[in-house]
C-alpha cells in the first residue's frame, strides 16, 4: 500500500512538471510575435492608438442630454440642436441653427463647460481625458 501511495505521488509530480513545461512552451511560442515583447512594441504606460469615438449631445426643451460627458482626446462630439430656435453656445462659441448640428473635437485634456447664451442655467460639461 505504501508503494502504491509513493507511486501515485510520483505520477502527480510528473504530471505537474509536464503541464508546467507545456505552459512555458506556450508562453514562449505565443509571445514571440507579440509586439509587447519586441523592441517595436509599446513601452510601459503607453496606450495603443484607437479610432476616435463619436458622441452625440442633444439639446431640446432647454436641456442638454447628456449634461456631463467624458471623452478621450481626439474623440468627436456632435451637438445636435433639436429645438426650434438657434442655439448659441457660450465657451464653445458655436451657433447651431434649429434642427442642425455641429461637431467639436479636443486635442488637450481638461474640462470644457458650455451653456446656452439665451439662458445660462442651461449648461453642460465635457471632460477630456
Amino acid at each position: 500500500m505504501v508503494e502504491e501511495l509513493n507511486q501515485s505521488k510520483g505520477t502527480i509530480w510528473f504530471a505537474i512538471i509536464i503541464i508546467l513545461i507545456i505552459f512555458l512552451g506556450a508562453v514562449f511560442a505565443f509571445s514571440k510575435d507579440s509586439p509587447a515583447f519586441t523592441s517595436e512594441g509599446w513601452k510601459a504606460g503607453q496606450i495603443a492608438p484607437r479610432e476616435p469615438r463619436r458622441y452625440i449631445v442633444y439639446y431640446e426643451a432647454g436641456v442638454f442630454s447628456p449634461t456631463n460627458l467624458r471623452v478621450n482626446r481626439g474623440d468627436i462630439v456632435e451637438i445636435k440642436n433639436a429645438s426650434d430656435a438657434v442655439l448659441e453656445l457660450g465657451n464653445l462659441e458655436k451657433n447651431i441653427p434649429a434642427g442642425q448640428s455641429v461637431e467639436v473635437s479636443f486635442a488637450t485634456a481638461g474640462q470644457v463647460s458650455y451653456f446656452n447664451k439665451a439662458n445660462d442655467l442651461e449648461r453642460g460639461t465635457i471632460v477630456i481625458r
